[in-house]
């Protein structure tokens, strides 16, 4: 089993989106930046 890692992800796009929910669904801390949301 891995130990739960710290992931920052950079930029929310589509792939960044599904890096951080698989990242998530695998129970690791994960942070998303966005360098300019809503665009």
């Amino acid at each position: 089993m891995v130990k739960p890692q710290k992931i920052v992800v950079v930029g929310a796009g589509p792939v960044g989106s599904l890096a951080a929910l698989y990242a998530a669904q695998r129970g690791h801390e994960v942070e998303v930046y966005e360098l300019r949301p809503g665009k």
